[in-house]
């Protein structure tokens, strides 16, 4: 075995001299020199446990600690007595297992071995994931507030899931945790629950050190959490190591973003390519680009069905549009009804077998079966519609709040009292953007007037009810896409007469089957492939607006020709850029966004937007707000932090109200 500890040494001072040139401690860390000038409230014997080797971090004392490396590498000389004994260790432990168990310390869930060097560092040579051992708890001061509180918080969570290493850099983590896992700290998980947590945590950690996560200023926990939320507790369970290493690598820089949050989402604002061609010549540019031995399919998977749901079917419509456009040059089949795991993976099988060139998904709570099945798939492409980017799997939505402020316009040339409705449905990325842009149209028509906000996702919604009985509102923004199921429901603008009747004035329009066309024509060129170059490690989102043609208004008769040629011109001002809504002076319900002037807020801040415009009367719901089927959509693809609105407040128009030192940016 001499050849194995030649090997082990060779890799111990590899380590060192990298540390060294690093600037790192090259050694494993002496506990007793963590706790120098903070001290500890005693120990707490826990008993015999498989502890995990990565978890292993020093040693108790400084002791022998130069005789290995960071990483437990031997660091003794060959032929020393250090090296026969370790030499022994070897092979004991190769052809026995560790037959004495280390004693160890544990720190915030860092494991200081107090006997036991050579084995952790056998077993690491070894490639053992667990070492048996005796684990004591040093408990740290109550004087040191965030050690303290997250040593209670662990040690809740231990208590109901005995797991170790989901290390985190703030107490109510834990409950996220839980909560992710359909679980409470107030019950002991099953043990089938937690030894599968377990193994998930483990395979990340692997991933995680992999991609370097170790010397980056991140918790592991963090990016845990952050990885089980972005594709879903019982999929991430359910991972391989080889697909748990795949989607931590594709989704590294997601990752980092959702744990730090000061990375901002990359955004391809336009559609590739630097001008577009007339519409007729494109279409034929792409059929004769696309023409091969067979067409170019695209596989469309619904969480719904398009006579159940009206985005289903605006997708559909634009799925069927595509065909038309580009005749047998694409071919598409869809997957209605696939809104469980099982249903969803059944569809993407049926999808490779044709085989599909392009997968595409149509909601954001899909995202987390869309990234497994592309870690599955890795010949295939796949998009889902959301504002989310999430590495491997690229996404694709529209620009909707262009749309928005010129349907606020029309709103307030109408609204004959000053008052506004809007109906939202619930607060997840882009939705405030949405609710922001029209309140800034409405203000353009009308500066004394106010944007009532209701959301479709409470509980106990009635848009007649608490924006026309109670607010009095003459004008409601609806919902945006008809009803399958009652289409004499209301939806885009209309105004409410006296005696209650609904006069269409307009509605947003989607032009998905251009879209797609779009998509296909960046895949089947260089587009999509220099851009998955330029972007190997970030997320990537296309986020298209109306000069792309894929987002567009519809205004109806009952709009006066006056309003009509005003939002006309301000169309053509969006579509060349000359009129950005988010651009010059913007205040929130609390005070200045940015000052007059400024140019239009960058694309990540627009999408993640947490505030309310200052006109705009109402605020953001809670989760225990909202319908289950509204807090998944929170849960997978929320703006985060609850942003508390204060009522609308009047100002001199034209001018914000007094500044917030919490909203200026």
């Amino acid at each position: 075995m001499h050849d194995d500890y030649a090997k082990a040494h060779k890799l111990g001072l590899k380590q060192v001299r990298r540390d060294i040139a690093n600037g790192r401690y090259p050694y494993p860390p002496a506990l007793d020199d963590l706790l120098k000038g903070s001290g500890s409230q005693g120990e707490v014997h826990v008993g015999l446990l498989d502890v995990d080797t990565d978890l292993v971090a020093g040693t108790r004392t400084r002791g022998r600690q130069s005789m290995f490396s960071r990483g437990f590498m031997p660091l003794g000389e060959p032929g020393s007595e250090f090296a026969a004994k370790w030499i022994a260790l070897y092979d004991s432990q190769l052809e026995e297992g560790v037959r004495e168990p280390i004693e160890v310390f544990e720190y915030q869930q860092r494991f200081y071995v107090q006997e036991g060097n050579k084995r952790v560092s056998v077993a690491h040579c070894l490639g053992s994931p667990t070492i048996p051992a005796e684990v004591s708890r040093v408990v740290p001061m109550a004087t040191d507030e965030r050690a303290w509180a997250l040593y209670n918080a662990f040690s809740k969570f231990y208590g109901v899931c005995p797991v170790y290493g989901i290390v985190v850099s703030s107490p109510d983590a834990y409950e996220r945790l839980a909560d992710l896992a359909g679980r409470s700290l107030d019950a002991p998980w099953p043990d089938d629950d937690v030894a599968a947590l377990r193994a998930a945590r483990k395979r990340f950690a692997a991933a995680f050190r992999k991609n370097g996560g170790y010397d980056l200023d991140l918790e592991l926990g963090d990016a845990f959490i952050a990885f089980l939320r972005t594709c879903g507790y019982a999929g991430t369970l359910a991972l391989t190591s080889a697909q748990t290493e795949e989607l931590v690598k594709s989704s590294w820089a997601d990752l980092i973003r959702a744990v730090s949050a000061t990375q901002a989402v990359p955004v391809h604002l336009e559609e590739p390519g630097a001008s577009r061609p007339a519409l007729g010549q494109g279409i034929a540019s792409l059929a004769k680009g696309l023409a091969s031995p067979r067409p170019f399919n695209v596989a469309f998977i619904y969480d719904e069905d398009a006579q159940t749901s009206g985005w289903v079917a605006l997708h559909e419509a634009g799925r069927l549009g595509l065909e038309a456009r580009l005749g047998g040059t694409v071919h598409t089949r869809a997957y209605p009804e696939c809104g469980s795991d099982a249903a969803f993976d059944e569809a993407v099988r049926d999808a490779a077998s044709m085989p599909a060139d392009l997968v595409i998904s149509v909601q954001p709570t899909q995202m987390a079966q869309t990234m497994r099945a592309a870690a599955a798939h890795p010949e295939i492409r796949f998009l889902n519609c959301s504002a989310l980017a999430r590495g491997v799997v690229r996404t694709f939505s529209c620009r909707m709040y262009e749309a928005k402020y010129l349907l606020g316009m029309v709103a307030g040339a109408f609204s004959a009292n000053h008052r506004v409705g809007y109906v939202a449905e619930s607060p997840v990325m882009g939705t405030l953007a949405e609710i922001n842009a029209f309140a800034l149209g409405v203000a353009a028509t009308d500066p004394f007037a106010e944007v009532h906000l209701a959301w479709i996702g409470a509980h106990g919604y009635d848009w007649r009810r608490d924006l026309v009985q109670k607010a009095q509102v003459s004008v409601v923004s609806g919902r945006d896409n008809p009803d399958p199921v009652d289409p004499r429901r209301p939806w885009g603008l209309f105004a409410v007469t006296d005696d209650g009747a609904v006069v269409d004035l307009g509605h947003p329009v989607w032009n998905w089957s251009r879209y797609y066309e779009l998509m296909i024509r960046s895949i089947k060129g260089s587009a999509w492939a220099r851009e998955g170059r330029e972007n190997k490690q970030q997320g990537l989102n296309y986020w298209w607006g109306m000069s792309s043609g894929v987002i567009d208004v519809f205004l109806s008769n009952e709009v006066p020709y006056g309003v009509r040629k005003v939002v006309a011109c301000a169309r053509q001002a969006i579509m060349s850029h000359q009129l950005e809504p988010f651009s010059g002076e913007l205040c929130s319900q609390t005070g200045v966004v940015q000052l007059a002037g400024a140019l239009r807020l960058d694309a990540d801040k627009i999408v993640r937007m947490n505030w309310l415009a200052q006109n705009v009367v109402g605020s953001i719901p809670g989760s225990d707000e909202l319908v289950a089927q509204c807090k998944e959509q929170v849960k997978v693809a929320g703006i985060g932090e609850k942003a508390l609105a204060a009522p609308a407040r009047r100002t001199v128009p034209g001018s914000c109200a007094t500044a917030g030192e919490g909203d200026a940016r």
